[in-house]
């Protein structure tokens, strides 16, 4: 889902002004998308972010495991 187009329209509704052009804020999209591909079964995710997306799964399996809401 890395930085997909659909995650700057979802992301568009959300912001206003320089922030809707923001990179980072697509990036924090991306990584919502992939706690949510995770927390629902993904075993691999397709991302440009690798070390920053990496560390997202490895919490998101860490408090699943955990049994945390």
């Amino acid at each position: 889902t890395s930085r997909k187009s659909f995650i700057k329209h979802a992301m568009d509704k959300a912001l206003s002004g320089a922030a809707r052009d923001d990179l980072r804020e697509r990036v924090a999209g991306t990584a919502a998308t992939v706690v949510i591909g995770v927390l629902r079964g993904a075993r691999i995710v397709r991302v440009h972010d690798v070390g920053l997306m990496s560390a997202v799964t490895r919490m998101t399996e860490s408090v699943r495991r955990s049994g945390a809401d």
